[in-house]
């Protein structure tokens, strides 16, 4: 079974194999793969979030001169015409940063970190790895047990 996650220019492929399954992933930085047993697979995560902080952060520098240009014009009766252009390209800019903001599950493997995109298929790829992760301790378990 294969499971593949893409969100702008990041794409993850989650391949299930019997015994393990194989994350493979390729963004802007470069691209791998990596192999896990499912045994290995944490329980805990963190969350990630990857967004353009100066992209924002210039939003909110133009939406505070935007509405001080604004303002000044209210304040001295001059015409409005054109006064919240700097106001409404902050504003584009803080939604676009919004909008574009990827966020990820992160399970710290032995082997490497596997990242999970919290997307729609999110819960599927973490219920999957969690039921054969447990399939398979209970196979190791009762193996070794024998």
């Amino acid at each position: 079974m294969e499971i593949v996650q893409k969100k702008r220019s990041v794409k993850h492929t989650f391949t299930f194999e019997k015994d393990h399954f194989n994350f493979a992933y390729k963004d802007k930085s470069g691209s791998g793969d990596t192999d896990f047993n499912y045994a290995d697979f944490p329980k805990k995560c963190i969350i990630k979030i990857e967004q353009n902080d100066w992209l924002r952060n210039v939003g909110f520098l133009w939406i505070a001169l935007g509405a001080i240009q604004l303002g000044y014009a209210i304040y001295s009766q001059s015409s409005l015409s054109g006064q919240g252009f700097w106001l409404m390209v902050g504003l584009a800019c803080v939604a676009w940063t919004h909008f574009s903001k990827v966020k990820y599950s992160v399970y710290q493997a032995e082997r490497g970190n596997i990242f999970v995109i919290q997307n729609k298929e999110h819960d599927k790829i973490v219920n999957e790895l969690n039921q054969r992760r447990s399939a398979q301790l209970l196979d190791l378990f009762c193996a070794t047990k024998s």
